[in-house]
């Protein structure tokens, strides 16, 4: 009987140790101009910063204006708290493979990285990334320009590491005419959507409704 307990015990504990799934607030993607297909992980032990993890993710495929875009959440519980630094190190890794993946080459001159707040008022640090897409492998079109961030942040409320990956194109090549030069569709819109705050701390990007802005991190 003692035996059964502790295996009961043990197993509720595993529970209780997974992290708050971290989502963006269902609001914010209901006014969300484009529509994104959500996909829940279920927790893995060992995988992000070797800790238990859940990871969501949001995409939307297109190959017209608004492009494509993805949104990976990580969330994360363990009992040693990762640095913010860690935290960001692992992200930094996170999106040197996702741009290996999708070959994407990245113009250094335009690398940035700041700090916000979230509308929940949990503090976060980010850097993006920008470059173009050399082959069709991947999710985004050959030639085009894919903007990516990445995001941490802590929410001591729920003991939970949040980290966000995102990658969205904002250009396409036009079609070429049989003389004259290839011109290219603008349109960042889906990151704008993304990536925007009120006050535009991600490169200008204004939205009030912006999709990690409004993450939920605690119940």
């Amino acid at each position: 009987m003692r035996i059964v307990i502790l295996v009961l015990l043990a197993a509720a504990m595993a529970g209780c140790l997974d992290p708050y799934r971290a989502h963006i607030d269902a609001a914010a993607l209901e006014a969300s101009p484009v529509e994104w297909t959500v996909t829940e992980g279920a927790a893995r032990e060992g995988g992000v910063l070797g800790a238990t993890s859940v990871e969501t993710r949001y995409s939307h495929s297109s190959t017209t204006a608004p492009f494509s875009a993805v949104i990976q959440v990580f969330s994360v519980r363990q009992l040693d708290s990762r640095t913010t630094a860690e935290l960001l190190a692992w992200t930094e890794n996170a999106v040197d493979s996702a741009l290996a993946r999708e070959g994407i080459q990245v113009d250094s001159s335009k690398d940035r990285e700041g700090k916000r707040e979230w509308r929940s008022g949990v503090q976060s640090q980010f850097f993006t990334r920008e470059g173009q897409v050399h082959g069709t492998a991947g999710l985004f079109e050959d030639s085009s320009t894919v903007r990516v961030l990445g995001e941490v942040a802590v929410d001591g409320t729920s003991n939970t590491q949040v980290v966000v990956v995102t990658l969205a194109q904002v250009d396409r090549v036009r079609t070429c005419p049989v003389i004259g030069t290839c011109s290219r569709e603008v349109d960042a819109s889906t990151w704008a959507n993304i990536v925007g705050d009120p006050a535009g701390s991600v490169g200008g990007a204004v939205h009030s409704d912006g999709l990690i802005f409004n993450m939920v991190t605690h119940g």
